[in-house]
């Protein structure tokens, strides 16, 4: 066997072994996935005050610990971005606030948020950058608290609305990741509503939630 042949063989099974290697490091760019996701949540709504002397609007809510799941499947569009769906459920501890009286708080009972959307990104070497919406069903229960009395706010219960936010994945294998995200939620039908009561005519006219999350996820 020539050295010229001996190197060319040799060349062959360098090139065999790396060559699979090299693709086993590289970072699928789309494909399904699932997360778990830890964070704080600061839901917010604004209660106004139905007085004589006219409307005392109050921000009640608190930031609290939360947890979430996620599962989507994103598709290549290109070398660089991708686009995907998404499906996610989270929950976080309830949280009361004064409301300036000395006998009256408000007691926000946040229950299960549950989320469709779609996102899109780009891939920036080893890491994945991207924007996401879609739609959200979130429980939130508002309830006026004195001290002879506890009432559930008009406008409380299972409300729809939208939410944007954005964020990024880092790979630590080949198909896990960690991640970093924010995103703000917007309830629709939060306008004027009354209790019926003579002394308590509380309401509710808006309610937003924001969120940060730390996150790992496997992807398929």
């Amino acid at each position: 066997m020539t050295r010229q042949l001996r190197s060319t063989i040799l060349a062959a099974i360098v090139a065999a072994t790396i060559g699979p290697a090299a693709a086993q490091s590289e970072v699928p760019n789309g494909g399904a996935r699932v997360e778990a996701k830890v964070g704080i949540d600061l839901p917010r709504v604004l209660v106004s005050d139905l007085q004589p002397g006219g409307i005392t609007p109050r921000q009640a809510g608190s930031a609290q610990p939360a947890y979430g799941f996620e599962a989507g499947y994103d598709l290549p569009v290109a070398d660089t971005f991708f686009a995907g769906i998404y499906a996610g459920f989270s929950d976080s501890e309830n949280s009361c606030t004064d409301y300036g009286n000395p006998d009256g708080s408000v007691c926000l009972v946040t229950g299960r948020s549950l989320t469709v959307g779609l996102r899109a990104g780009v891939v920036a070497g080893p890491m994945r950058l991207f924007a996401k919406g879609g739609y959200s069903n979130d429980r939130l229960n508002a309830y006026r608290i004195t001290s002879t009395a506890s009432n559930l706010l008009p406008k409380s219960g299972d409300l729809d609305g939208f939410h944007i936010g954005a964020g990024l994945e880092v790979p630590v294998a080949r198909k896990f990741y960690v991640k970093g995200e924010y995103d703000y939620v917007r309830y629709d039908g939060t306008g004027p509503g009354f209790t019926g009561g003579s002394a308590d005519q509380s309401q509710i006219s808006a309610a937003h939630r924001h969120r940060l999350w730390a996150g790992a996820g496997i992807r398929f």
